[in-house]
């Protein structure tokens, strides 16, 4: 019998419904707005990349009440910002979507000759129009996956002997999107829902189409009984984990699916390359991490750069303080206080902010007033990416203003133990001594970093010409 291919893949989004795992509470909220009533804007699925929106949109079909006939597209896939080839790709994909309905498309107008606002108008005018109408009693649910590339053209004049074929630079995503606006507020049988990289939350509010808060959902991670199914269930059909070793995947990994889908993709991969025989053990988990730290960049990145210079503060500090306590949460006041000994001047009522901030992007985890890493590899990635030295601990201020002290102190110290030696006669060949005949070390003397131990190095001794003369010890 065949072994299940690999079911996991980060890469791409879920389409079988039986390896969708979790989620009860998006799909409910999708469910409960989708019951024939008449929506003015769009139902917005917000969430950042690698979350699992487009998975959660394949889904759909599957819950929505039958009166709905889905036409899903994704952006990603289009050449935008023409809009020519959006309006190419409604077209195809809302024809697929009658046919699957077995209604009657002879009516649907053909593509005309027509570009830039034209070719809008008889969009939305004619074709659109029938499309409805064929649906009868019906509702079109236009679904756009990474919506938020209509909102990153401004819209541009063309470049001098530019020749944009097919479009028009005064045609924007948004101008698309508020004409949807208008449409979807006079037809009662058409619904949009557009999912959204959080990081436009702020710009899809001063969009008609997308700005009722209460028609949002913003997608976070699994919980880590939904997480642990994930790992677990498609495993089971072909093999067993060692003890501890699901554990330590989602310690991980935390709740993230696309980190999940990365360590089980390799894990699987490296249990096929043996059959399946035998359980996936610790041995497996660290032989992909290497593997696994190459694809986390993809996730984190974009995190980090739409950071501002607080919460970056505020997420090194708390990798230092869980790397030096693995497992202990951290609270605000012990978080600032650590902060202000490294030198931060940031207040409490900035660092609760920026706490706020990463809660929102999913970078921590709060419980009560003490905060955690969701993931020890976002604590792998903070300290490769920012600047933290390995084991490095925060220098108090008192202890910075000690060390040019010692630094005099050690000095006078070695001046006197070099003048007791001389006198003493340490350097004496016992014959009459000169300046010729005596032997000198250079002193290497470095006044540390504060993080760094004080140091006295012996450099390589200068001997006279005449080395059978003299004796050093060491």
């Amino acid at each position: 019998m065949s072994t299940p291919a690999n079911p996991y893949n980060p890469l791409q989004p879920v389409e079988e419904f039986s390896l969708f795992y979790g989620r009860e509470d998006a799909l409910a909220f999708f469910r409960q707005n989708l019951v024939g009533a008449h929506h003015r804007h769009a139902l917005v699925l917000l969430g950042w990349r690698g979350i699992g929106k487009s998975s959660l949109l394949r889904q759909l079909s599957h819950q929505i009440d039958e009166r709905y006939r889905l036409c899903a597209i994704n952006l990603g896939e289009l050449d935008l910002p023409r809009i020519d080839v959006l309006l190419a790709a409604l077209v195809d994909n809302i024809l697929l979507t009658l046919e699957d309905a077995e209604v009657s498309t002879y009516r649907l107008p053909e593509w005309p000759d027509l570009e830039g606002e034209a070719l809008v108008d008889w969009f939305f005018g004619d074709y659109l129009g029938v499309a409805l109408a064929a649906l009868r009693q019906r509702h079109l649910l236009l679904v756009l996956d990474d919506a938020h590339l209509l909102l990153n053209d401004p819209g541009r004049e063309p470049v001098a002997g530019e020749a944009v074929e097919g479009t028009s630079a005064s045609v924007t995503g948004r101008d698309f999107l508020a004409r949807l606006a208008a449409v979807i507020g006079a037809q009662d049988r058409l619904d949009v829902i557009c999912a959204l990289d959080a990081t436009f939350e702020d710009r899809a509010l001063q969009i008609d189409l997308l700005n009722n808060p209460a028609l949002h959902f913003r997608l976070a991670e699994l919980p880590l009984g939904e997480a642990e199914f994930l790992v677990r269930e498609s495993f089971e059909v072909v093999t067993e984990f060692e003890d501890g070793v699901v554990e330590e995947i989602l310690v991980q990994a935390g709740g993230h699916p696309f980190l999940l889908h990365s360590i089980c993709r390799l894990l699987y991969r490296r249990s096929e390359e043996r059959a399946h025989a035998g359980p996936v053990t610790t041995h497996d988990l660290a032989a992909v991490s290497d593997a696994v730290y190459e694809q986390i960049d993809d996730v984190y990145r974009p995190l980090w750069a739409d950071s501002n210079q607080n919460e970056r503060l505020t997420l090194t500090g708390l990798v230092h303080l869980s790397r030096r306590e693995p497992g202990r949460a951290v609270a605000l006041d012990r978080l600032h206080t650590w902060l202000a000994s490294s030198g931060s001047t940031i207040t409490t009522t900035q660092l609760a902010a920026a706490l706020r901030s990463l809660d929102y992007k999913g970078l921590v985890r709060p419980d009560g007033d003490v905060y955690s890493l969701p993931a020890t590899l976002l604590s792998t990635w903070v300290e490769a990416n920012s600047g933290i030295a390995a084991g490095a601990a925060p220098v108090s201020r008192a202890e910075m203003r000690l060390v040019p002290i010692i630094g005099v102190i050690v000095v006078v110290v070695l001046i006197a133990v070099l003048g007791v030696a001389s006198f003493s006669g340490l350097f004496d060949t016992g014959d009459e001594s000169s300046d010729s005949d005596l032997a000198t070390r250079e002193l290497d003397f470095t006044v540390p970093a504060p993080d760094e131990p004080l140091t006295l190095t012996p450099g390589t001794p200068v001997l006279p010409a005449d080395d059978d003369d003299v004796s050093l010890d060491e």
